[in-house]
């Protein structure tokens, strides 16, 4: 990715695609992320961007492997593979772009202290939800936390009935 266009999403701000975490965020709590988008339509999750957008750098040792065997593999359930790439700035810090689709295997759960709990990002974009007249303002890192002790297809068939998920044919 270029600086320029890095910037750019910077600038932007997070939104429903678009989420920034510090450097020492936790496997967990990025993995919550991760699940969010790609259950909701993928996204872009920039390490070492404070949520104001200010650059704050990566400082943690080989995090390309940390996100890859840690984060992925051990949280985030199905597997997914997704892009990374460092993109160094002028002022000689530099920011993790890790980057993946809209999950093809929903639902996509974190695995975490012996649970699986399934995380859905909150509407369309900061501020929409489904079947409300008018918007509701949420923070961008909000969620829908399910914890049931249902298999994920049965929390789906709940989403499906309740009008907060629909499926359509392509």
């Amino acid at each position: 990715m270029l600086k320029l266009k890095l910037l750019g999403i910077i600038a932007n701000g997070e939104n429903s695609g678009v989420e920034f975490k510090r450097d020492d965020i936790r496997p967990e709590q990025l993995g919550k992320e991760v699940v969010a988008l790609a259950n909701h339509q993928g996204g872009i999750i920039l390490i070492g961007v404070e949520d104001d957008g200010t650059i704050s750098g990566i400082k943690r040792d080989d995090l390309e492997t940390w996100i890859f065997d840690t984060v992925f593999d051990r949280y985030v359930h199905p597997m997914i593979l997704p892009f990374y790439e460092t993109v160094l700035m002028d002022d000689g810090k530099s920011v993790a772009v890790i980057s993946f689709p809209q999950g093809t295997s929903k639902p996509y759960v974190l695995r975490h202290n012996g649970r699986e709990e399934i995380y859905i990002r909150a509407g369309q974009h900061p501020g929409w939800q489904p079947g409300n007249s008018r918007p509701v303002f949420l923070l961008p890192e909000e969620f829908c936390i399910l914890n049931f002790s249902l298999s994920p297809a049965q929390v789906f068939r709940v989403l499906i009935s309740s009008g907060f998920v629909s499926i359509s044919q392509q």
